[in-house]
Formats: C-alpha cells, structure tokens, sequence
C-alpha cells in the first residue's frame, strides 16, 4: 500500500486470504470484515507476512504465519479482536507503537518482541506462547486486564526499558517475569504455575520490580527426583524489590521435591503485609529442606506472615547483609529440625514480631555467625537510661521454640546475641547463653510458665 493513497479498508466479507506474497503498508490501512468475526488470512512463507511502516489496523481477523507482522520505527498497529498465530517464528517485531486490545488473542512460537524505543500497550487480551510471550529489548509495555502465559520459558522478559513497565490486573502463567533492567511495576497480578515454569519472578543488578495486591501460587508437581534442582517464587538478584499486600504460596508435592528457597535475596528487598507460604504436600523425599526467606543482601520485613511447613523447615535464613525485622509472623511446622529464625552470616535486628518453630528438634532463633539484635537499647541520653523505668519490653519481639525432643528458644553458637527488649521462650531452655550485650543495668532472667516452658525477660537489677 503506497503512502501517495490517503487510506484504504479491506473488506474481507467472510473471504479467506491464502499468499505467498508479502504485505508491505506505508500508508494508512484497516483490514476487517462486515460478515464474518473470524476472517482468516494464511501465509506459507518464511519471512514476514505484514511489513508496516505506516499505519495498520485489523479488527477480528485471524492470521496464521510463521512470522506475521513487523512494526517499524513510527509506525503504528492496532490489533482489536484479531487471532493471531505464529506456528514456527514471531507474532508481532515491533519497534513504533503497537495497540493490542478487545479480546485479541495471540498463540503460537513467541508473542511480541519490542525493540528500538518501541511502545506497546496491551489490554483486554491474551498471549499464549511455546517461548517468550512479551519480549521488551527497549521501549515502554503497558498491560492491563490481560493473560499473558509461556509453557516453556518466560512469560514477560524484560531486556531493558526506558520508561516503567505497569501490569494492573494481569495474569501469568509460568515463569512469570525477569527483570533484567529497568523498572517494573505490577498492580493486582496473579501468576501460577507449575513443574519448572513455577511463578518464578526475577530482578536483576540494579533493576526496580515493585509488586502490590498480588498473588503468587507455584507448584512443583511431577513423578522424578530433581537430586540437585532449588525452587525458587522470587529471585531478587541485587536488584530492588518491593511487595507488598500480596499472597505467595509456594508448594512442592510428590516426588519432584527440589531444596525450595521461597524468596532469594542477594539485593535490597521490602516486605509489607505479605502472606508468604512455603510448604510440602505428600513428599517421598522429605529429607530435604525449605527456606522461607533466605538473604544475603539487606532484607526488611515489615509486618505480615511467613509460613514454613516442612520436616526441615527455617522461616528466615540470613547469609549475610543486614535484616531488619519491624513487626510481623513467622512460623516453622516440622516434624524434624525445624529454625524459626537462622542466622549464618550478617546482621539482624528484630525490633517486634513474633518468630516460632515447632518440630522434633526446634529453634526459635540460632546464631551460627553473624549478629541477632532483639529490640533497640535505652538511648544514653534518656532520663530513664539505666532505671526501672527504661522502655524495654518483656512481650516483643516474642521468640517461641517447642519440640518433641529439644526446643531451644535462642540457641548461639557463634557470633553475637544483643538482648534489649522481647521474650524467648523454649519448651526445653529459654537461651542457654548470656547475651553478648544487654540492656544497661538489666539482666536476663528464666522463668517457668503453665506449661512448663522455660521462657526468658530481661529484669531490672535493683540494689
């Protein structure tokens, strides 16, 4: 179509269209169909059906071809009620503007690829792919009220973008999202999946993923041994991430039983008001573990519930990196050796919450390296600094172990316990050690409580 002709509508007037020979616009073309909604148009070649360096539209056609259309930079496409297929090659190469909307539906090998400052905006659509459903190299994506899914690699791919990637109300299925650089932000989402495509969403050094009000289910289902394989919901590869009100469930039943890790951070993750489940469902495997949070970069874990049932359980591991725990729940079910809190390497303060594990030998918190600080110390320069009336609490943080054969509240190997505020409390001991420091003129004193639990408060030490 020459751009020397202002405009031209095809109607396809429930026709089929089979070619060999390419489609080339640079001008201004619609293509539709008063008759029939499903027209079809069919290319058997190998390259590209669509070239448009123009402006095209297609309302309710259905297009099959290994690779169907190319969207130049400046040019712009509309897809509304289109059905797209591309059996072998690419749905969609855009580098202009692409508008996919009204229930268009897009199958086949990839979806869409954007590159060179591309923009696409996609809504109230569909994208099922083999690979790569959304592809962006560069440019700016908008999805909203869409399903986007790949069986056999990553749904959303971001290579990088110049403007913030924004999903509201969007659903993915598989290996949900890689942020490798740039910003996304995702409203209301919710990604489910299963085997090796299960719901993994990952950033990359120095990209920003901020999700909200979302929910997040993987499942790890199947009948082999993965011997050597972890799973994985989030994988925050020093980036940043942000989430916030959302639901993650991860669960692994049967045979396929990897080391799950719900959330990886080796980057700056904020945690807000999540419900964060880590569980395992008819095991034959249950030897193995689960780790609810494990870190090695600066985790904050602002209210909110973490989940961890397993025979080996720990709620959060921390290998480094600084954690900050201001309020919140998290709780070990085990049958086995279960951690609450497990601290290898880096520093941590729990200012309030409640940590607890329960199983056959259980720890509420334990201090292989590293540094454990529960609550914050009287400010020298308090009038109450070194009186019984210091602000310290004998309720918050709470640290609760109970076992079947041993239950530990704080357990120190190595490394350093600050004690200033809170409670421990062990169905076996309370904290077999002395604090490393503690609240100035304060010592820590064991009691028993109803149920026989040995349990631990900081008292004030009267003359």
């Amino acid at each position: 179509i020459p751009d020397t002709i202002d405009s031209v509508t095809i109607d396809m007037a429930n026709n089929r269209l089979n070619t060999v020979k390419p489609i080339i616009n640079n001008g201004n073309i619609t293509i539709t169909d008063s008759i029939s909604s499903t027209p079809t148009m069919s290319y058997r070649n190998s390259d590209t059906l669509f070239t448009n360096n123009g402006t095209l539209t297609i309302n309710k056609l259905s297009i099959s071809a290994k690779n169907i259309l190319a969207n130049a930079s400046g040019a712009t496409v509309t897809l509304s009620g289109a059905a797209l297929n591309a059996n072998e090659g690419t749905a969609i190469t855009n580098s202009g503007n692409a508008n996919i909307s009204n229930n268009t539906n897009i199958t086949g090998y990839k979806g869409i690829s954007s590159s060179n400052s591309g923009i696409v905006t996609i809504s109230d659509s569909a994208i099922s792919t083999t690979d790569e459903a959304v592809r962006i190299n560069t440019g700016k994506l908008t999805i909203t009220d869409s399903t986007i899914a790949s069986s056999n690699a990553t749904a959303l791919y971001q290579q990088s973008a110049s403007e913030p990637t924004t999903l509201t109300d969007v659903t993915i299925n598989g290996r949900a999202i890689y942020n490798n650089s740039g910003t996304i932000n995702a409203t209301r989402i919710t990604v489910t999946g299963s085997r090796n495509s299960a719901g993994t969403i990952q950033t990359i050094s120095g990209s920003i993923t901020n999700i909200t009000d979302s929910t997040l289910a993987a499942t790890y289902d199947g009948t082999s041994a993965w011997d050597d394989d972890y799973s994985y919901s989030i994988i925050n590869n020093a980036g940043t991430m942000t989430i916030t009100g959302t639901t993650i469930t991860q669960t692994t039943k049967h045979s396929a039983d990897p080391v799950m890790r719900t959330v990886l951070n080796s980057g700056t993750l904020n945690l807000t008001g999540n419900t964060i489940t880590s569980r395992t469902v008819d095991a034959e495997r249950d030897y193995r573990s689960t780790i609810g949070i494990y870190t090695s970069g600066t985790l904050n874990y602002n209210s909110g519930t973490l989940s961890v049932s397993r025979s080996n359980g720990y709620g959060i591991y921390t290998d480094g990196g600084t954690t900050t725990v201001t309020s919140g729940t998290v709780s070990v079910l085990g049958n086995a050796s279960t951690y609450g809190f497990y601290a290898n390497q880096g520093s941590t303060t729990i200012y309030d919450g409640s940590i607890s594990s329960t199983g056959g030998t259980a720890y509420g918190a334990y201090i292989a390296n590293g540094t454990i600080t529960m609550g914050e110390a009287e400010p020298t320069t308090s009038p109450n600094y070194g009186t019984e009336n210091a602000s310290v609490s004998i309720t918050n943080p709470n640290i609760t172990a109970v076992g079947t054969a041993t239950g530990i509240g704080l357990q120190q190997v190595n490394g350093v316990f600050n004690y200033y505020d809170g409670k421990i409390t062990g169905s076996t001991n309370a904290k077999p050690v002395l604090p490393t420091k503690i609240e100035y003129l304060y010592e820590a004193k064991n009691f028993t409580d109803g149920d026989g639990y040995e349990y631990c408060i900081l008292k004030f030490m009267r003359n």
